[in-house]
């Protein structure tokens, strides 16, 4: 790589930082690598735009609000870079500081889901972000009883969902305080309870049923 080439890739840190705090902590479709690429150059920019603002803003509070002047500001060096240039290593340290908790914030957001609730909201939107229909429902009612029935092992799961990830197609649960039942078509009984149970299946073989815990009642053998 030539000097260019290395100086780009360091600018590049705080965008990196940003875009593998959300990959790593959020659930989302797998990103190519133009999506990842855009990812990563859209948030280093903001990272250093936020850098920008807050040394605009320490500039204005030494001089005064009325003797500051963005003609007379001092821009971060960083939109300056060229071949020629020395890196900025104290800017390009900074921004990565803020792109930390710029990516902490960012994953907050999406795994809170504001904007996609917002969205559905003002009725712009009927998409829920990168999620499925079940994933939609097990994320709504999360921390809440459910039944989950798996049809080809004529199971029903009941209990408290408190981790949802999808996988390769498959819907992966943690469920707390669960109670499986098996049912044939005349009866359906209890057979154990545990603290906690992890499933994995293919979201065709399940049927998840959100119903208040004390309107089903299932026969205990």
């Amino acid at each position: 790589m030539n000097e260019l080439t290395i100086k780009i890739v360091m600018l590049l840190l705080p965008g990196i930082i940003v875009t593998m705090l959300i990959d790593k902590f959020t659930e989302h479709k797998i990103w190519n690598n133009y999506k990842y690429s855009l990812f990563v150059i859209s948030y280093g920019i903001l990272s250093y735009l936020i850098l920008q603002i807050l040394s605009l803003l320490n500039q204005c509070a030494k001089v005064g609000y009325e003797n500051f002047k963005l003609n007379n500001a001092e821009y971060l060096q960083v939109w300056e870079v060229n071949s020629n240039f020395a890196l900025p290593y104290s800017e390009v340290i900074a921004a990565s500081m803020i792109s930390f908790f710029l990516g902490l914030f960012m994953t907050y957001i999406d795994n809170k889901e504001y904007l996609a609730k917002l969205l559905m909201t003002l009725k712009i939107t009927r998409k829920y972000g990168d999620y499925s229909v079940y994933q939609q429902i097990l994320r709504v009612n999360e921390n809440d009883w459910m039944d989950i029935t798996i049809w080809d092992k004529k199971i029903i799961i009941r209990g408290i969902p408190v981790s949802i990830h999808e996988s390769n197609g498959l819907c992966e649960l943690c469920i707390y305080d669960a109670e499986v039942f098996n049912f044939d078509d005349e009866s359906t009984n209890s057979l154990y309870r545990v603290n906690y149970i992890s499933i994995s299946e293919k979201y065709d073989n399940l049927i998840i049923l959100t119903a208040p815990n004390d309107e089903v009642t299932y026969e205990r053998q």
